[in-house]
């Protein structure tokens, strides 16, 4: 089994080992503190370059989604963007299903995607029942014939709250969470970042501005600088 530092399991579905005993790790996302705006920096620092100077908020999502196993579901992707902007669950069960299963492998690229998406709105949803029900809204029927079963058992761990250990710094804006994450299988780490946040902005409706290279709330070192050269200086 994959671990972290200390033993954590890497995935949900693990367990840590103590001390003559199988001590089960709790995988649930803490609520996120910050509001709508700090959740909208999540969402921007974590979708990929190619997102700047698109249009719409959802355009931009699907170009920054969109590529490689899930071009051609670039049409689900949009509206699953839309229909978690919307809070709609019919859409976006409907939008789910017409990714769920989609790519190769033990966890296929569709359903990583998922996974971003219900983490999001674990994280940073309201916490009402409205929000718990549109995570719910992304498990489709029959799943478990629709994708191998590991994967469903982590989608529905995640609309549960329940995440990769990496993804509870990741929404606190550590970059080694981020890197840390992307190495997570052939896709399925980049796929929930991405996930992550497309929902994070889906929640807030924000409009993608340019693309940040640091992690929301931190300022590069010679930006640093750069504002206290030109800041007036302190009074005396």
């Amino acid at each position: 089994m994959t671990t972290c530092g200390d033993g954590v399991p890497l995935l949900p579905n693990g367990v840590r080992s103590g001390a003559g005993a199988v001590v089960p790790a709790d995988p649930r996302l803490p609520p996120f503190r910050g509001g709508p705006d700090a959740v909208a920096r999540v969402g921007r620092w974590l979708l990929p370059a190619g997102s700047t100077g698109v249009e719409t908020a959802t355009d931009a999502l699907v170009a920054a989604l969109e590529g490689g196993r899930l071009r051609s579901g670039a049409d689900a992707i949009a509206d699953l963007v839309r229909a978690v902007a919307a809070r709609e669950q019919r859409s976006a069960t409907s939008a789910a299903a017409r990714l769920v299963g989609r790519g190769p492998g033990l966890t296929p690229e569709g359903d990583d995607l998922l996974q971003g998406f219900a983490m999001a709105i674990a994280a940073f949803g309201r916490a009402t029942r409205a929000d718990h029900a549109l995570g719910l809204a992304l498990v489709p029927a029959h799943l478990g014939a629709l994708t191998p079963p590991l994967s469903a058992t982590l989608l529905r761990l995640a609309v549960l709250g329940a995440a990769p250990e990496p993804v509870r710094r990741l929404i606190d804006g550590d970059a080694h969470a981020r890197r840390e994450l992307s190495r997570l299988g052939a896709s399925t780490g980049r796929a929930i970042i991405h996930g992550i946040g497309a929902g994070a902005l889906a929640l807030t409706s924000a409009v993608l501005s340019p693309r940040r290279t640091t992690p929301p709330g931190r300022v590069p070192f010679a930006a640093s600088r750069t504002a206290r050269r030109r800041s007036p200086a302190a009074p005396r």
